[in-house]
């Protein structure tokens, strides 16, 4: 199907078409890598990857790095693919590793869009309080527990506790309207503290906590000004609680990261398996055109070798033919050395013949008649110029 395909496009064209994939593969090779770092550097990533059933922080991580790499080989493999320099030390690599690098691409995409659009549909789930059942059996809603439970413990086990003081509220009137929640709180006004971030390190429960859940908790209090997963916790537990109480529950912005920022990673992915899947069909095209071409070559080559032969074979002929007929040139002409003793011998003209003879030729060149000359006479003068000349005996 492929070689039917690319049949239709002049060779040419399919070799620029391998070349200028091949070089845009240092594009895709430096994007996987750009983004295989930046899925170790994002918190949502390392949070969500390590209760995946893979590890999809470290297996985007190694992957990417890997899979770049190979494409700047493919890229060298590439550009001595459209050279001269065919061989299937260069064609069978290139062809294995573009269509191995386009399946693992792709298979990473898809893990990635799978996982951030499950992991938003858990979240919204979990808070909505449907189809617990049936994500309770994926390994990702363990991901949605655990954070709903970080952030229930760390409200009630740690914040404003006396493992945590908090120090006195500036202004109670923000809080007026949590008076229940704030008289369970714990203020010192000498070892209170405005966050509970001092006393993560500090306390028994510094074991208990994922610090990668709540690397990520902190970031979503300081970006979006959330604190909670469903509902929204009274005090803000990494920012300063002095400024008011917090308002906004984190799920809605959970889910919007792992369907934006996972989504965003899968379609690189499949873009770039895409890119290289482009790369290997023009190679494939490439291959069988080649084959074509190196026979009609060959034809071309061996038509020649015959033409070449059957022409040397008709000089060869020639020359022997001619080399002959000058050997056997005096034998076959005996009387044409005696020619020039004849004319030699002749006896000379009269005066009153030559002058004649002129008076005839002025009449002959007013009146433009041709002079003939008789075949006898031409056929004797080019005897004589085809035989070699050789002293006779009377000139000795």
């Amino acid at each position: 199907m492929c070689c039917i395909t690319v049949s239709y496009f002049p060779l040419r064209f399919i070799k620029a078409a391998v070349f200028l994939f091949s070089c845009g593969l240092i594009a895709c090779a430096g994007i996987s890598m750009y983004w295989a770092v930046k899925a170790k550097r994002m918190p949502v990533w390392v949070a969500y990857g390590g209760y995946l059933p893979q590890n999809l922080s470290e297996l985007s991580f190694l992957l990417g790095l890997v899979l770049g790499s190979a494409l700047l080989m493919l890229f060298i493999l590439g550009v001595l693919l459209v050279t001269r320099a065919k061989h299937c030390i260069v064609t069978c690599p290139y062809g294995v590793m573009t269509f191995g690098i386009f399946i693992a691409y792709y298979l990473l995409g898809i893990l990635c869009l799978a996982a951030g659009f499950y992991g938003s549909e858990a979240i919204g789930d979990y808070c909505a309080g449907q189809d617990l059942d049936y994500w309770n059996r994926f390994k990702l809603f363990s991901f949605v527990l655990a954070l709903d439970s970080h952030y229930v413990e760390l409200d009630k086990q740690l914040m404003c506790t006396d493992l945590c003081p908090c120090l006195p509220l500036s202004n109670p009137l923000l809080y007026s309207n949590y008076t229940e929640t704030v008289s369970t709180k714990i203020f010192s006004s000498t070892l209170g503290h405005t966050s509970l971030t001092p006393c993560l390190s500090d306390t028994d429960y510094s074991t208990r906590w994922n610090y990668d859940l709540i690397a990520y908790m902190k970031q979503l209090e300081l970006r979006y000004s959330c604190t909670g997963l469903c509902k929204p916790l009274v005090f803000s537990q990494f920012s300063n609680y002095q400024y008011g109480p917090n308002e906004n529950a984190c799920w809605s912005y959970i889910a919007k990261e792992l369907d934006s920022d996972m989504g965003k990673m899968g379609y690189v992915f499949l873009s770039c398996g895409s890119f290289v899947f482009c790369a290997w069909f023009c190679q494939f095209g490439l291959c069988f055109r080649d084959k074509e071409e190196k026979a009609i070559r060959e034809h071309i080559r061996q038509k020649r070798v015959e033409e070449r032969e059957v022409l040397r074979q008709a000089l060869s002929t020639t020359n022997e033919s001619v080399i002959q007929q000058h050997s056997n040139g005096p034998q076959q002409f005996p009387n044409l050395q005696f020619a020039k003793m004849d004319s030699e011998m002749s006896p000379s003209r009269s005066p009153k013949s030559n002058r004649m003879e002129g008076k005839q030729q002025q009449y002959r060149g007013k009146r433009k008649i041709p002079i003939t000359v008789p075949e006898s006479q031409m056929q004797t003068q080019e005897l004589k110029q085809s035989v070699p000349q050789t002293p006779s005996k009377l000139n000795k």
